[in-house]
């Protein structure tokens, strides 16, 4: 049994005519035979008189009839409610992502999306450091942060869910001897210093770029600063590399370079598994559908 089936039924039953339902739903009228024919079969009753010309319900007829009429009128009012529900949601979500990320090509979309489907929930963005977005989020001053995954520290009072991958970058300056390579590779990148930001776990981080390095057979000099602005100066006056990701800003700066690296991070969404914002899984939910939407390759 499907909806066509029932449509198609209740169409007859109203119009009480075969011929006059065709004509109304533009389809031939043995189209129509067939589909009510598979209903009846299905449902183990005739559901129509068919000893007389004119088109009339049987006794179990009107009885389905009487029920898909409230099953529909139930499914209208249903989903009037829930429109209104989502209509009545009300409050802020104040949404974190790194600092740096240029986040255009697909926030622009969510933003219109959301509030088309929650007009009184308002939505608010700010950028800030790796730690500090995590910091943000456990004081209550964030309620939903994007990041990378090796950034979220494991605690059991945070909910993580993995969005989608964005791959590694080196990112150099325009003025530095590598960009006047052809094609640049990684091992170009030996006797640089990489610039690392520091984080709550610098020993973590540090490794991570060395094994991001390990994999085209060099062990790389490593210098720490405070922030993801101080990284980015370094690397652009020709102080040193820095792997980032393809969210970066400046890959679209004509002050840098950057080549691309056989590995990924993984985005993620992270929030307080206690918030009592009612706005935060609307706004988880609409994140990663549009983020399975885009990998799948449908827009």
């Amino acid at each position: 049994m499907n909806q066509l089936q029932i449509e198609y039924f209740l169409a007859v039953a109203r119009n009480r005519s075969f011929t006059r339902t065709a004509q109304e739903l533009y389809v031939t009228q043995p189209a129509i035979s067939r589909q009510i024919s598979s209903l009846e079969a299905e449902l183990g009753f005739t559901l129509f008189d068919r000893t007389s010309k004119k088109t009339s319900l049987t006794a179990a007829g009107i009885l389905f009839y009487n029920y898909f009429t409230r099953c529909r009128e139930s499914f209208s009012a249903t989903v009037e409610q829930a429109r209104q529900a989502n209509n009545a949601q009300a409050g802020v979500v104040a949404v974190g992502c790194p600092s740096g990320w240029d986040v255009s090509g697909f926030f622009p979309e969510l933003i219109q999306r959301f509030r088309s489907s929650y007009p009184n929930v308002g939505l608010t963005m700010e950028s800030r450091d790796f730690l500090a977005l995590i910091e943000a989020l456990k004081a209550e001053r964030l309620d939903v942060v994007m990041t990378i995954d090796h950034a979220a520290e494991k605690n059991p009072a945070l909910a993580v869910q993995r969005l989608t991958e964005i791959p590694r970058i080196i990112l150099y300056s325009a003025r530095s001897p590598q960009a006047a390579l052809a094609s640049p590779k990684p091992a170009d990148f030996r006797d640089e210093t990489f610039v690392v930001v520091v984080d709550d776990d610098a020993n973590r981080t540090c490794a991570l770029v060395r094994e991001y390095c390990a994999q085209y057979g060099f062990i790389p000099k490593l210098q720490i600063v405070p922030t993801i602005e101080s990284m980015v100066l370094w690397v652009q006056n020709g102080m040193g590399v820095a792997v980032m990701d393809g969210w970066a800003r400046e890959v679209t700066n004509d002050a840098f370079r950057y080549i691309t690296l056989d590995s990924s991070h993984e985005v993620i969404l992270v929030w307080r598994k206690a918030t009592q914002n009612p706005a935060v899984p609307l706004l988880v939910n609409e994140l990663t559908r549009l983020a399975q939407f885009r990998v799948s390759g449908a827009s």
